[in-house]
């Protein structure tokens, strides 16, 4: 078994090639194009980072545009991810986004945009809770058996409804309903409590 050692710079200005395992130790740069071929069972490239820095680091003209930390967390457009998965600009996605969490959060600080050329849905298991159509209409629906939609405005507050109103079923309030519009009931309706039912006929 013959070793080759160098204790200096060694140029090589033709091709190298290594039929057998290659160990470096230090840090290494490489400049111009690398391609890596293998024909295995085993993975094409470990990386293991057993010491404090981030696993791994792409960069274009020294700008990160991905980059894992070494608590697994992934960034994407960020040196920092702070979870799991961080991602700086929009995402595009052809296919189901699932989420199986407890609590799933939407921090936008602006706005939730869907597209206008069809329907979004919020479903429990199939069923269809929340649904804006192409058109912009808005279905609220509970789901299971006598379950009940509560809406609930906070001290002073009131729940408005501008525009015709159809209500179908059951309904309960609690504190003041402003309609601007049109009401209209399908089966029974009680009014009760202490509070005041005022009806403005329009001409």
């Amino acid at each position: 078994m013959q070793s080759l050692i160098t204790q200096s710079d060694t140029n090589i200005g033709g091709n190298l090639i290594i039929s057998g395992n290659l160990s470096v130790s230090g840090s290494q740069t490489f400049s111009g194009s690398q391609s890596i071929t293998a024909s295995s069972t085993e993975p094409v490239l470990t990386l293991n980072q057993i010491g404090t820095g981030p696993l791994i680091d792409f960069q274009i003209s020294s700008t990160t545009v991905f980059k894992i930390l070494n608590n697994s967390f992934v960034g994407i457009g960020t040196s920092t991810p702070n979870y799991q998965l961080t991602v700086i600009g929009p995402i595009y996605g052809s296919e189901k986004l699932i989420l199986e969490s407890e609590d799933t959060f939407l921090l936008s600080t602006t706005s939730l945009s869907f597209a206008t050329s069809s329907t979004f849905t919020f479903n429990r298991g199939t069923e269809p809770i929340f649904k804006i159509d192409s058109q912009g209409s808005l279905e609220l629906t509970a789901r299971g058996t006598n379950q009940n939609i509560t809406l609930t405005p906070s001290g002073n507050g009131i729940i408005s409804l501008a525009g015709p109103t159809t209500i179908s079923g059951n309904t309960t309030t609690t504190g003041n309903v402003v309609i601007d519009g049109d009401l209209s009931f399908i089966g029974n309706r009680t009014i009760s409590g202490t509070g005041t039912l005022t009806l403005n006929q329009r001409n």
